[in-house]
């Protein structure tokens, strides 16, 4: 039964990769291979961690795409807010009233992601156990972190790779020097 269940679920997670790489092949060729490899590697983190079975991740995934794209919608509120308290913070012109509405507006858009958090994790409570929902919301918060560090040393991978790689002299004899 449980070999039964883990055969289905990695089915199920091979589909998803499909559904995320025929998805994913109108962004650019570059960014499409990471972006692909970054989704499949987070759905199966969700179906593995969680637990899911092929009915709970055809009802999960669809939430958790709309979720994420609201989300998507407040983070770039929050850029945009953190980017004009930059420029305000390095403008002699600055007054405390456009600061004051620029920290509730901050303020504002972090219980929006709260609220939208607490609104996601009791719909999917409808239809998984308290232990998935659980793992769920650790996951939400957890994976966001791991996905930019994983693509931070994806970064830092491919700049040492393409610089050019210095010979290894040592032990070798150098040439004499003139000197002119």
């Amino acid at each position: 039964m449980k070999t039964q269940n883990f055969s289905k679920r990695v089915i199920l997670a091979l589909a998803l990769c499909v559904t995320v790489f025929v998805a994913g092949a109108q962004a650019e060729p570059d960014q499409r291979s990471d972006r692909q490899r970054i989704q499949s590697v987070i759905i199966g983190k969700y179906v593995s961690e969680m637990d899911l079975l092929p009915e709970q991740s055809e009802r999960f995934f669809p939430r958790l795409r709309q979720y994420q794209d609201r989300l998507e919608a407040i983070q770039r509120g929050e850029r945009e807010t953190r980017m004009e308290l930059d420029r305000m913070s390095q403008s002699p012109e600055a007054s405390r009233e456009s600061l004051h509405g620029l920290i509730g507006q901050r303020r504002q858009l972090d219980q929006d992601a709260s609220v939208l958090k607490q609104e996601f994790l009791g719909e999917i409570s409808e239809f998984l156990t308290p232990q998935q929902v659980s793992r769920c919301s650790i996951l939400l918060d957890d994976l966001p972190h791991k996905v930019r560090q994983f693509i931070r040393e994806k970064e830092r991978e491919k700049a040492r790779a393409a610089q050019p790689q210095r010979k290894d002299t040592r032990g070798q004899q150098q040439p004499r020097r003139r000197g002119y």
